[in-house]
């Protein structure tokens, strides 16, 4: 979702993209569902305070195939180190024990999306 917020705190929509993507799926695991929260915001014209949640510091998401290749292929970390950050982290993209399946296409795919 994309907005402006003017110096008077009107809000102006660029784009709703209700498709989702890493990073909305992040957004909605951190308590923010942003297509609900834009839904809500449109129908009753104010923002929601809880849009304005703060995200812990240590509060991690992590595309798995990519952030490998960017973090291991490239050598910035051990094998070792990447994997206590993948069980660590509290967003997988294609890591889910309850839905395994896009876990398995990935891993069919890993050249592809490394």
């Amino acid at each position: 979702m994309e907005f402006l917020i003017d110096e008077n705190a009107d809000l102006y929509f660029s784009e709703i993209n209700f498709r989702v993507s890493t990073w909305s799926w992040a957004s909605t695991v951190a308590s923010m569902n942003l297509p609900h929260l834009s839904s809500e915001t449109v129908t009753s014209g104010k923002v929601p305070k809880r849009i304005y949640r703060t995200i812990p510091d240590d509060f991690t998401a992590l595309v798995d195939p990519i952030d490998y290749g960017k973090r291991i292929d490239t050598c910035k970390i051990s094998s070792a180190k990447w994997l206590a950050d993948f069980k660590d982290a509290d967003v997988k993209y294609y890591y889910d024990k309850d839905d395994l399946e896009p876990y398995f296409t990935m891993m069919r795919n890993w050249e592809k999306l490394t």
